[in-house]
């Protein structure tokens, strides 16, 4: 078991860290500068086992730089202090889908070399996966993995595959919408339409959807 002094000393470093790397990243920011932050490890070890009680108020300062550096305009840290906040108390699911977000969405779309797109877009799915197994009954990073392959890869199939594992676990309806339009790009429209039905039944003022079905109906 960790002393009090010890416990404190570990908080100290972290807001040094955050305050060094803060400095330092000001005059990085580049096409590059989004590369190398992102070729980090994301998760290699869960420090809040060793904060203790701690760990959460650990967790909640980091979110708050997190948010002082997005008001600032300083958006492209925060990868990496989502990064601290998830190895520093995992069980937070919606830095875990920030996370995957700011990395298969955001950094993405801020390098030009297409290679360097697709290891980021990677990235943020094996993110993604990693949260999964602190929250293995969530519906959320099961969608966030499906959304991700469905319009950052266009892999119709693995995000189906996603979809249907979001939908083992209690989840709102926008889970069967994408999964009636992956199966209607996946040529099953019959599965599509029953998927567009189950929905409109619950969601009749969905306007979109219901030409959606009107238009499957033609074709099944």
């Amino acid at each position: 078991m960790l002393t009090k002094q010890r416990t404190i000393y570990i908080l100290i470093v972290l807001i040094a860290a955050v305050g060094v790397f803060n400095i330092t990243a000001q005059h990085m920011v580049c096409d590059d500068f989004y590369w190398s932050l992102s070729r980090a490890n994301t998760t290699v070890f869960y420090p809040g086992m060793l904060l203790g009680d701690l760990a959460p108020i650990v967790a909640d300062y980091l979110v708050i730089k997190a948010g002082q550096f997005w008001h600032e305009g300083r958006w492209y840290l925060m990868p990496v202090i989502y990064t601290m906040v998830v190895n520093v108390q995992p069980s937070y699911i919606d830095y875990w889908s920030l996370l995957g977000w700011l990395y298969a969405f955001n950094n993405a779309a801020m390098v030009s070399d297409e290679h360097k797109e697709a290891v980021l877009i990677q990235k943020g799915i094996k993110v993604l996966q990693k949260g999964v197994a602190f929250h293995p009954a969530a519906y959320e990073l099961y969608f966030d993995i499906a959304w991700t392959y469905f319009k950052k890869q266009g892999d119709l199939r693995r995000a189906l595959l996603y979809l249907e594992r979001a939908e083992r676990h209690a989840h709102p309806l926008k889970v069967e919408r994408l999964k009636a339009i992956t199966l209607f790009r996946l040529g099953r429209h019959a599965d599509a339409r029953a998927v567009w039905e189950n929905y409109v039944a619950v969601h009749p003022e969905d306007e979109e959807v219901r030409g959606e079905l009107e238009r499957l109906e033609k074709l099944v």
